[in-house]
């Protein structure tokens, strides 16, 4: 569903968020779900996308939580993310900063920015795009945590 191209009506919303996402982005995709591991874990970033000013890569992942920012009680992820709160989208932050850490580890490129695309018509907190269906939101860079995490323990149960 998601990594395909649109030649043809969407049949739910969901669709129509993702054919919304293409033809408002403006940087050509490189890859569509590109595999990768590294440590005992193995994940797939939906999209690799290309800033052609920059020379630099995009890597986005189709989201589609109910709720991107649901907590509970003020619960807080573990350590070294124990100043963010457990909640999807920071959990998803973790998982794109995994993966830039594993592209920029194994190639020659350099990753500028993690894109949650999140297939939803709700309200969203910060983003940098809005469409009907979809919102684009920029996730922090938290490839230090990472590393960190991935040098102390293991980041099996973030995700």
């Amino acid at each position: 569903l998601f990594a395909e191209e649109f030649d043809r009506e969407p049949t739910c919303s969901l669709e129509e968020g993702v054919k919304e996402f293409y033809n408002s982005n403006r940087h050509p995709i490189v890859i569509k779900e590109l595999r990768m591991f590294t440590d005992n874990l193995a994940g797939t970033a939906d999209l690799i996308l290309l800033n052609e000013k920059s020379g630099n890569l995009i890597v986005a992942d189709w989201k589609t939580n109910e709720n991107i920012y649901k907590n509970y009680k003020e619960k807080k992820l573990q350590y070294p993310f124990e100043d963010l709160l457990e909640c999807p989208i920071n959990k998803h932050a973790i998982q794109l900063s995994y993966y830039k850490s594993i592209i920029e580890e194994k190639t020659s490129y350099k990753v500028e920015d993690t894109w949650v695309i999140w297939l939803s018509n709700k309200e969203s907190k910060d983003f940098i795009r809005k469409g009907n269906n979809y919102t684009l939101i920029s996730v922090p860079d938290l490839t230090k945590k990472v590393s960190e995490r991935r040098r102390t323990s293991d980041l099996a149960d973030f995700f």
